[in-house]
């Protein structure tokens, strides 16, 4: 008759309460963290731009290296931001735009520049971004 280990049966015991005890420790958390707060979702509420793949966007401006405002052809404006910052943002001369399946641009669909997509965290309504030079604003030319 083969003899057991009895070094295999103290290591599976100790695997088993140290599973149990990481399992108890992390139940036993006081201070929750709220869903949205722990990955990062917005808390504004969402817009989405109707016919964006059939020339719903009209004009867009880069607002920091993650995030832009785009005019959709209502006039309205949208601020998106988004995952990732894209250092090519503020130099680009043309966007892509990858909506979902219905072709609105939504949260979670993507911003393409110079080939690279980046995925839309917030796409929010906004106000139309300042003229660049506005007194106060960025862009101005200090004397």
């Amino acid at each position: 008759m083969p003899t057991r280990s009895r070094f295999l049966d103290v290591s599976s015991a100790a695997v088993s309460v140290l599973v149990v005890a990481v399992a108890v420790s992390a139940c036993a958390s006081n201070s929750p963290v709220p869903a949205e707060a722990s990955v990062g979702l917005p808390t504004e509420p969402q817009a989405a731009i109707a016919f964006a793949n059939r020339g719903g966007i009209v004009n867009w401006q880069p607002r920091d290296d993650r995030s832009l405002w785009i005019e959709g052809t209502g006039g309205q404006w949208y601020l998106v931001q988004l995952q990732s910052p894209s250092l090519d943002l503020a130099f680009t001369e043309q966007l892509g735009f990858e909506p979902g399946p219905s072709g609105a641009l939504a949260r979670l669909d993507a911003v393409v520049i110079k080939g690279l997509r980046y995925p839309i965290i917030s796409l929010s309504l906004s106000d139309a971004p300042a003229p660049k030079g506005t007194p106060g604003k960025p862009g101005r030319v200090s004397p």
